[in-house]
């Protein structure tokens, strides 16, 4: 709900880059594709698609992300900005939505929700305008 926004590593932030910053043609499409399933917490096609794995642009922040995300729920809960988890949901639903539900009503959870989003996006962000770079070299590279 607050840790795996858009699948394992939070890659909804990620996708939001590429959908929105992406300069390379490959993120660009990447993202456009990866949008949906990525809203509903499916990350494969930017797993495999960026690829992700075996990646050293990408693989740090998918590592570091969980690990920041699961600090800002644990700490929200911790002091009681955020109701417990107290029922079980799908892990398909978006972001805000499985927070607000399995926390039986709880708004802040969704706060917290989109909060983690913003801190994804942010984590990933460096890495990815360096991998987004090296692919419009590429690109470029190319055409010639």
């Amino acid at each position: 709900m607050w840790v795996f926004i858009g699948g394992a590593g939070g890659t909804l932030g990620l996708v939001l880059l590429m959908v929105f910053k992406a300069k390379s043609k490959q993120l660009k499409t990447l993202g456009k594709t990866a949008i949906l399933p990525a809203i509903f917490n499916i990350n494969e096609p930017v797993i495999f698609g960026a690829p992700i794995v075996y990646n050293p642009y990408l693989i740090i922040p998918f590592i570091i992300n969980p690990m920041v995300l699961a600090s800002v729920a644990y700490f929200a809960i911790k002091i009681g900005f955020v109701g417990y988890v107290n029922t079980a949901i799908a892990w398909v639903l978006p972001v805000g939505v499985g927070a607000r539900l399995g926390t039986g009503g709880n708004f802040p959870a969704v706060i917290i929700a989109f909060l983690n989003l913003l801190i994804s996006v942010l984590i990933y962000y460096p890495f990815f305008k360096l991998y987004d770079n090296k692919l419009v070299k590429q690109e470029k590279g190319n055409k010639n």
